[in-house]
């Protein structure tokens, strides 16, 4: 009777799927940690596009309803007609919790003026994100003037991080931005994405 044949791999073959997997683990585990980062980016591009999306609308709806609002640095109307009194700010979005923060449709937990600032950790307590009025905030050695500005960050995340969404009160009659930041667009809103 012979000895029947042993099944199983050598150890050449064992060596060989080691280093195969070794080389797949060096290349493709970078690109699944970028993927959290690039998830953050994303989302915050998406609350950058509903913040200009609402501004839009705002001012659009503020021309048609209280064309006297436009010239008002401080106006009370229910823009939307949900029977919810939102403060406008020259016919944008006042930037604070009865302004942009209840008519950007964002699951958010908000935070007023002093209760964040720009070392504070994100912890919105079972909502995707923080979003907080803060009065005076130096980002990338910019300080924005004045500062009526608030920030949407996600969970874990500070402003320090540069990861997080903003948006910037109207400061004339003619609704322009503040101009001292330097990611500012012609909206009011952006993103700061390269720390996510």
């Amino acid at each position: 009777m012979r000895p029947s044949p042993s099944k199983g791999f050598t150890l050449i073959e064992l060596v060989v799927v080691i280093i195969i997997l070794g080389i797949l683990a060096v290349v493709a585990v970078p690109r699944f940690v970028d993927i959290k980062s690039d998830a953050y980016a994303a989302t915050l591009r998406g609350v950058e596009a509903s913040i200009k999306s609402v501004t839009q609308m705002t001012l659009a709806k503020a021309k048609l309803k209280a064309p006297e609002s436009l010239f008002s640095g401080g106006f009370n109307i229910d823009i939307d007609d949900n029977g919810v009194v939102d403060q406008l700010v020259f016919g944008k979005p006042r930037a604070q919790g009865d302004g942009i923060y209840q008519l950007v449709d964002i699951d958010a937990k908000w935070f007023a003026n002093g209760q964040m600032n720009a070392n504070s950790v994100c912890d919105p307590a079972g909502q995707e994100f923080c979003a907080a009025y803060i009065g005076s905030v130096t980002q990338a050695g910019v300080t924005p003037t004045p500062a009526h500005f608030v920030v949407y960050l996600p969970q874990g995340k500070k402003v320090a991080d540069n990861c997080f969404a903003y948006y910037f009160q109207a400061t004339g009659s003619d609704g322009q931005p503040v101009t001292g930041y330097t990611r500012s667009t012609a909206l009011q809103g952006g993103a700061v994405v390269s720390g996510c």
